[in-house]
């Protein structure tokens, strides 16, 4: 797992407070040093974490984090957890990873599902008495049996440009991940994703390639989580989160692997 040179708010450096560069090798002591937490290592927060595969690389690297649920009760997977601590108000937010699902594809439906990503800000937001949440971004993991496919949501106090809203998140659409050989993603899949923040802000999804039109937009008014209070994006989660009960049920003790996790203000960020 590597991450490259990162802008001021480099989410895959600890610490994040300016330029920084993370190199894992599968034979690090700490493989995921350069997040804030993830399982085996001595960070804090350290059972949140994904175990390394080192046989697993996507992209070409040496070794990935794999995310399972488990049979332990209320298990809902594994994840890295990485923070923000620079003060600057992000007015956009790039983010760029690789994933793996093949080994719970044939189980993923409408109710098998699981969060993959999550950036959030600093504080809940939102408006009137619907219950507010600090979830700027939000990758779902789902599927029809054959397809893993990828649904994006966003926060926001309204919906524009054909997205629909349901509560304080929006939703305009989703995209199968497209195989990487025959019907498997050995290698993984990237994703690339820039939220911008604002009355007219938008969260644009590319899958494969940064290139052109996304693959998905979803157009809203997410300016409540920009504020000086909430700060814009402030910690990134990467793994399996907020897995469905039928998602554990049919995928219990299944690797999805992920890899090349990078952040940025405003670059896009590609291969």
């Amino acid at each position: 797992m590597k991450s490259m040179k990162m802008k001021a708010l480099a989410v895959a450096v600890l610490g994040l407070a300016g330029m920084g560069s993370a190199m894992a090798a599968c034979s690090d002591a700490t493989p995921f040093a350069a997040w804030s937490s993830w399982n085996g290592s001595s960070n804090t927060g350290a059972q949140f974490g994904g175990a390394t595969a080192a046989a697993d690389g996507l992209h070409s690297t040496t070794c990935s984090m794999a995310s399972r649920s488990t049979a332990v009760p209320g298990s809902n997977g594994m994840q890295a957890v990485v923070f923000d601590n620079s003060p600057a108000k992000e007015q956009t937010y790039r983010f760029r990873f690789y994933i793996d699902p093949t080994n719970v594809t044939a189980n993923l439906n409408n109710f098998s599902s699981s969060y993959i990503f999550q950036a959030s800000t600093a504080l809940n937001a939102g408006y009137g008495s619907i219950a507010k949440t600090n979830r700027m971004v939000g990758l779902v993991l789902t599927g029809d049996g054959t397809h893993a496919i990828l649904r994006p949501f966003a926060a926001c106090t309204s919906a524009s440009g054909g997205a629909t809203q349901n509560g304080n998140l929006c939703q305009h659409g989703q995209v199968n991940l497209p195989f990487t050989s025959g019907s498997v993603y050995t290698g993984g899949v990237r994703v690339e994703g820039q939220l911008i923040v604002g009355a007219s802000g938008a969260l644009n999804i590319w899958v494969g390639s940064n290139v052109g039109t996304p693959d998905i937009t979803i157009n809203m008014d997410n300016a409540a989580w920009g504020t000086a209070s909430a700060d814009g994006v402030k910690q990134a989660l990467m793994g399996l989160l907020h897995t469905t009960q039928n998602f554990r049920g049919g995928n219990q003790n299944k690797d999805v692997f992920f890899d090349e996790f990078d952040s940025r203000r405003q670059t896009p960020i590609g291969p």
